[in-house]
């Protein structure tokens, strides 16, 4: 699947934002791979749930942005939970089901 963000127009919109959220992320102290993820599944509470970039979660019912990976966790990047401020919404490393990454990164 090729590279996106929700709500950009082009591919470099999706490169620039990936990497403005990216930069957000450093500054908050998380330390995010150059990667980029299009789905997790993970366990939480013994129940399956899905994180999915341009699909709504029901954490806080917003749409996903953008899921970056760390070496002990994953952050799921909506609106107001680390694209625009906020902190991200952080999954454990040990939760995760199953990782489904995009193509066709931009450049670090």
């Amino acid at each position: 699947m090729r590279f996106t963000v929700p709500s950009t127009s082009s591919l470099q919109q999706s490169f620039d934002v990936f990497h403005g959220v990216r930069k957000f992320l450093y500054s908050k102290g998380f330390q995010p791979y150059f990667s980029a993820i299009s789905k997790i599944e993970y366990d939480h509470a013994g129940k399956k749930e899905i994180a999915e970039v341009n699909e709504v979660i029901g954490i806080n019912g917003e749409m996903v942005m953008l899921i970056f990976e760390c070496e002990n966790q994953f952050l799921i990047c909506t609106p107001s939970r680390g694209v625009a401020g906020g902190e991200p919404i952080i999954i454990g490393r040990n939760e995760i089901i199953q990782i489904s990454y995009f193509d066709g990164l931009p450049e670090e």
